[in-house]
Formats: structure tokens, C-alpha cells, sequence
């Protein structure tokens, strides 16, 4: 049962991360909110498997993110 749900989980965020992606090609902030959603599982999943370099990798993401968000958001108050 574990098995499948880390399994799940990979299937998930590969789908959010494939929205996420045409979000972004089509200048789209919820894609911001996609993507650390599905690094978040990705956390979760490399934790439950101790590989820290791929949680500190996808933390990082979630980080970029975050400054992602927050550029556009300026971006787009400046710009209007």
C-alpha cells in the first residue's frame, strides 16, 4: 500500500507539473501555485526515500517560486 501511494503521488504532481507548465507558457500566476503544490509532494516523496539532495532540489524550487510570485506580482503593480 505505501508502494502505491508513493506511486500516486509521482503520477500526481507530474500532472499538476504539466498544467503548471502550460500555465506559465501562457503567463498564467496560478502556475506559481501549481508548482509548489507538486514540490511539496516531491518533498514528502524524497523524505519517505531519505534522499536529502532532492529535498533541499525541490525546496529550492518551492523557494523560486515564491520569488517568482512575488516578482510578477510587482511586475504587474508597476506595469498595471
Amino acid at each position: 500500500m505505501y508502494d502505491n501511494m508513493m506511486i500516486a503521488i509521482q503520477w500526481i504532481t507530474l500532472v499538476i507539473s504539466v498544467i503548471a507548465s502550460i500555465g506559465i507558457n501562457y503567463k498564467k500566476r496560478f502556475s506559481f501555485y501549481l508548482y509548489i503544490v507538486s514540490n511539496a509532494l516531491m518533498i514528502v516523496l524524497f523524505v519517505s526515500q531519505k534522499n536529502v539532495a532532492q529535498v533541499f532540489q525541490f525546496g529550492f524550487f518551492i523557494g523560486l517560486n515564491i520569488h517568482g510570485l512575488v516578482k510578477w506580482k510587482k511586475d504587474v503593480d508597476a506595469h498595471g
